[in-house]
């Protein structure tokens, strides 16, 4: 995944190739700082204001964020990808998680992560993940967490009937789309989805496509 700048280009969503089976990498638009951001200050050091903390009440998790011009559609988050912050510390995971801190997007969860991500800290009995993956999703300035609902789960069970896979993903791909995500951040390519749904991968593999139409969807901005 790389993060740098993207031209001028009318960027928004996170670039993917559409082709089935390509991982194209991703850049960020210019203002974002992605490029400078190399600090291992922690996301909690930074507080990022939320339609609660202005006393309008909970913000509603279908609500694009206003950057610059641009609307940037909310990200949905697979639990890799929270391992992938929490326990490896991947790099460009921790500036995607940054820019989120900073407000560019809103990264978004279903509820179900926190039982999918605290199973193996528990089986270790490493308490500090445990805190750490509660914090992480539990806390104003962490990934919004969903809750399940009954439209979610009736959701999910069309999309699993639709296009196969495991229940879990198919509740947090009906979590996605019932919050108004365009985009999915996840390393499971066996992932299946509907295809008003992208998935970004954090992976690195180049583009190779040659395909004449417009292959990849906006950046993440």
């Amino acid at each position: 995944m790389h993060l740098g700048h993207a031209g001028e280009r009318d960027v928004r969503r996170g670039a993917v190739c559409e082709r089935r089976g390509c991982d194209a990498p991703f850049d960020l638009p210019r203002g974002t700082g992605a490029t400078a951001c190399g600090s291992s200050e922690d996301l909690g050091s930074r507080r990022r204001p939320r339609d609660h903390d202005r006393g309008g009440g909970p913000a509603d998790p279908r609500a694009s964020r206003r950057v610059g011009r641009l609307r940037v559609a909310p990200i949905d988050v697979d639990t890799n990808i929270l391992t992938a912050f929490v326990e490896k510390k991947h790099p460009d995971v921790m500036k995607l998680f940054e820019l989120s801190a900073r407000g560019q997007f809103d990264l978004l969860t279903s509820q179900l992560s926190l039982a999918e991500v605290m199973v193996r800290p528990l089986a270790a009995a490493r308490d500090d993940l445990v805190r750490a993956y509660r914090a992480l999703l539990t806390q104003p300035l962490g990934v919004r967490t969903i809750p399940i609902t009954v439209d979610m789960l009736i959701r999910g069970a069309a999309v699993r009937t639709e296009n196969g896979g495991k229940l879990p993903d198919a509740i947090h791909v009906a979590t996605a789309v019932e919050t108004g995500c365009t985009s999915i951040l996840s390393s499971d390519r066996r992932l299946r989805f509907p295809a008003s749904l992208t998935r970004i991968s954090e992976e690195r593999k180049p583009c190779g496509c040659s395909d004449s139409r417009s292959a990849h969807r906006g950046a993440l901005s």
